[in-house]
Formats: C-alpha cells, sequence, structure tokens
C-alpha cells in the first residue's frame, strides 16, 4: 500500500508447464471443435496457501466481449484447462496468459477455504515470515494521520481476543460509520486514502472501503490485502449461468488467519 494505490511487489510471474498426459483433441467440445487442449497445475504457495478447510469448486468461463490476458476464477485456482499453451503464475496465485484472448471458453478448479471453529478462536499472530513481511506494511504517512488511525484500530479492536473477533469488529464499525456513495469527492493524490476516508469523509465506494478494512487491519496485527475481481454477476435461469459484465468489477479486503487461509 502506497498511500494511495496498492501494489504487488512481490515476486514476477514465472511460466507454467502443462500436464503432458491431459493433452488431447477436444473435437467433442463445440466451444473449441478440433483444437487441442492443455490442462496446468497450480501449485499453492506460502502466500497463496489454503486452510485446514477447503472445498473444490470447478467453473467454465466463456468470454463473450473485450481482451483479457488474467484469468478469473474463485479462491486459490489450482487446475486452468485452456487452448493456450502457456500460462504464468505468481506468488500469490495470479494466472495470466502470455498474450490477451477474446471470444474464448476456458475452465478453472479453485480450491476455497472455508473458516472453521478453531480458525475463530485462534488468536492474531503466528504468521509465517513472508506472510508478515508482505502484508503488515503501513505507508510512510504523517506521524499525526498514523497515530490517530492506531488510535482508531485500538478503540474498534480494543475487546476483541482473537484475530476473528477483530476482523469482525472492523468490518462493523466500516458499515455502521461509513456510507457507500458513488459521487463522493475523489480523495486528492497529495492525501493518504485510508487517513482521508476514516478520519475524514468517511463515504466512498469500495476501492476506500477495501483500503480502510485493510488498514485498520494492519494496524490491528492482522495479515491484509486488497483484492480486485468480479462479483458473480447476475443469475441467468434459462441458460443456467451467471452472467458477469463489466459493472460487477469489485474491490474488497482479504484478511489472512492461519487455519483458514485468505478470507
Amino acid at each position: 500500500y502506497s498511500g494511495h494505490m496498492w501494489q504487488n511487489n512481490l515476486e514476477a510471474a514465472t511460466p507454467i508447464t502443462p500436464d503432458p498426459d491431459a493433452k488431447e483433441v477436444n473435437n467433442d467440445d463445440t466451444a473449441h471443435p478440433g483444437q487441442l487442449i492443455y490442462t496446468f497445475h497450480i501449485p499453492p504457495t506460502s502466500i497463496s496457501s489454503p486452510g485446514n478447510n477447503t472445498h473444490m469448486l470447478k467453473q467454465t468461463i466463456t468470454i463473450t466481449a473485450g481482451s483479457w490476458k488474467i484469468l478469473c476464477g474463485a479462491g486459490e485456482i489450482r487446475n486452468v484447462t485452456t487452448t493456450e499453451q502457456r500460462i504464468n503464475t505468481d506468488v500469490v496465485g495470479t494466472v495470466t496468459l502470455f498474450s490477451p484472448i477474446n471470444q474464448a471458453t476456458y475452465t478453472v478448479e479453485s480450491e476455497i477455504s472455508e473458516m472453521t471453529p478453531a480458525a475463530e478462536k485462534q488468536k492474531a499472530g503466528n504468521y509465517r515470515e513472508q506472510i508478515k513481511n508482505s502484508y503488515l506494511q503501513i505507508p510512510a504517512i504523517s506521524d499525526t494521520d498514523l497515530q490517530a488511525l492506531k488510535d482508531l484500530a485500538v478503540s474498534i479492536t480494543a475487546k476483541e481476543t482473537t484475530g476473528y473477533g477483530k476482523a469482525k469488529a472492523i468490518e462493523a464499525w466500516i458499515g455502521q460509520n461509513c456510507k457507500y456513495n458513488l459521487n463522493a469527492p475523489v480523495i486528492p493524490a497529495t492525501q493518504d486514502a485510508a487517513a482521508t476516508f476514516l478520519l475524514k469523509n468517511r463515504q466512498g465506494y469500495c476501492d476506500v472501503f477495501a483500503t480502510g478494512i485493510a488498514v485498520l487491519a494492519r494496524l490491528s496485527g492482522l495479515p491484509a490485502r486488497v483484492a480486485n475481481g468480479y462479483t458473480s454477476g447476475e443469475w441467468d435461469d434459462k441458460n443456467s449461468e451467471y452472467v458477469v459484465r463489466d459493472k460487477d468489477r469489485h474491490l474488497w479486503a482479504e484478511i489472512y488467519f492461519p487455519e483458514a487461509g485468505w478470507q
């Protein structure tokens, strides 16, 4: 977090080799008649590793408009099936293509981590070094704003002893004290976005809401990050599928729990 935007400063993406046994002629698939399909396995990393209670979810995604390099999927993507011969992934688990695609269909299998009673009772702390080094950082902002943000975080979470309890307290405070407003004034680049949102105007849309939650979480000792992607869109009952459009773009905060992964 730079004070105004979020950046991924971790390791660069690396190529993934497709599974040679999964390569086959796809004559029966009307989406890719006569083409070869490739399956890629995306292993967990020290940052994208799941929690102790997970389930797999298979999703088939059809792109009907636009040009895409990032492959979307819920949770942590573990397998990708596509007509593309080369893909990349990074330590966070983002899956990208070497070149953009359009009018294409691909399938992903995701590992979804779930909260458990044991994870909810776990105290904050006991994080791996890479998690601590990457997701507890706070930008260099004015001493006055930083102290005010620290005081706010303490006042919100002081009664909570578990990481989950602190996270829920932050979520509740944001919901009760901040207004979602698509017409809110843009925060100037010279001002820290989190400080301005949390300490002054307390209004905005998903980007400042996610930023506010993530910064309060980090100040409370909880590893946090901001993710971007899409909501589930609208259910099309006729075709039994979700239709996701550009208007469904969204940013949200995720908090890491040792026994439950990113939530």
